[in-house]
């Protein structure tokens, strides 16, 4: 995804020359919406080898995204500006399918559809452009899903909030005033989780599952300060 920050830096940064400077342009709260496109990675092991030998098996789904954002921003000199962002998005990602096309055995996954963070920024001004990094707390609320599809129904459904960390970098163009426009990248992690396999009753099989998270984002963000 570095290309996408590459290609919206230099698009940024040509539509700059067109602007007037502004003395502190990234200075004070801020509002805004963003939009932009997730990439969901499922990543599941059979731990016990019981239905197949896959181990760190990986299954993907794309899809928009979209959302607002809050924040604040403090430009120290003509250099340096710091800040914090809070944004939340929704969107549709669905990983669930069949483990292993050619053996319909079972069916297993993730699914997504609310994203968000809190997060620190350190970046770097020139006029009235900003390059910058982000860190902080990622959320979602993830459902993980494993069904036996051969017939014997055994299961396992698990949804909640999870918590994860976020990384990321973006750049941002001062339109005059407070008003910019931006574009960032990010990836959040949020870690594993173990399940056990139920029988279609809710009795307990003794198998796990272990599914690992991650989502990668690419938005552009419109912003007005105040």
């Amino acid at each position: 995804m570095t290309k996408y920050l590459i290609s919206g830096a230099a698009l940024l940064a040509f539509a700059s020359t067109a602007q007037a400077q502004t003395a502190t342009p990234f200075s004070g709260p801020y509002v805004g919406v963003q939009v932009g496109y997730a990439d969901l990675e499922d990543v599941h092991d059979d731990l016990d080898y019981w239905y197949d030998n896959y181990k760190n098996y990986r299954q993907d789904d794309g899809g928009l995204i979209g959302g607002i954002r809050v924040g604040y921003d403090k430009q120290i000199g003509r250099g340096v500006v710091v800040g914090l962002l809070g944004e939340v998005s929704l969107t549709d990602l669905n990983t669930v399918a069949p483990a292993n096309p050619d053996d319909d055995t079972y069916e297993i996954g993730a699914k997504i559809s609310r994203l968000g963070s809190v997060r620190a920024k350190l970046g770097y001004t020139s006029g009235n452009l900003a390059i910058y990094g982000t860190a902080g707390v990622g959320f979602a609320n993830i459902k993980h899903h494993m069904m036996d599809i051969d017939g014997s129904d055994e299961r396992f459904n698990e949804k909640g909030n999870r918590d994860g960390l976020v990384f990321g970098v973006g750049a941002a163009l001062n339109m005059g005033g407070r008003s910019s426009i931006g574009f960032d990248i990010s990836q959040y992690d949020f870690g594993s989780r173990t399940h056990e396999v139920l029988e279609s009753d809710g009795g307990s099989t003794d198998y796990f599952f272990k599914q690992d998270d991650r989502v990668r984002t690419a938005m552009i963000n419109y912003s007005f300060g105040f």
